[in-house]
C-alpha cells in the first residue's frame, strides 16, 4: 500500500475550493488511479461564479 500525505495548506485549499498547483494534482491523479486530469477537474471561469 502506498501512502501519499498533503501539507495542511493543501488540505485547506482542497477544503475551501482554492486553486491547486499541477504537482498536487498530479499526486491526487496517482492516489486515485486516475488517467486523465478530466476525470477530476472540472473547469469553471469565475465570471460565472459571481
Amino acid at each position: 500500500m502506498i501512502r501519499i500525505t498533503f501539507s495542511t495548506g493543501t488540505l485547506d485549499s482542497l477544503r475551501k475550493g482554492r486553486s491547486l498547483n499541477l504537482s498536487t494534482i498530479e499526486t491526487i491523479c496517482k492516489m486515485l488511479n486516475v488517467f486523465s486530469i478530466t476525470e477530476i477537474v472540472e473547469y469553471i471561469p469565475e465570471d460565472l461564479t459571481k
